[in-house]
């Protein structure tokens, strides 16, 4: 499945994971969607939610580089 399609639903308890797509016609297309799944780690059916995508992270630019450059102006 395409990474973009895709929508993470979440457990809150055990923060287990499925992923799933979204159907984009009908009334209830703009709610958050909550699915009754199987959870292995508590062995029944449990509801996971819908959760927001995370996303990655930039890497910070050093404070060393950043001193330096104001060092260099003055």
């Amino acid at each position: 499945m395409a990474q973009k399609t895709l929508i993470i639903l979440q457990n809150p308890d055990t923060k287990e994971t499925y992923y799933t797509r979204r159907n984009k016609k009908g009334d209830k297309a703009d709610q958050k969607i909550e699915v009754k799944k199987y959870s292995a780690k508590l062995r029944k059916h449990v509801i996971f939610k819908e959760v927001k995508k995370l996303s990655k992270k930039k890497p910070n630019k050093s404070k060393g580089a950043e001193t330096s450059k104001k060092k260099d102006k003055k």
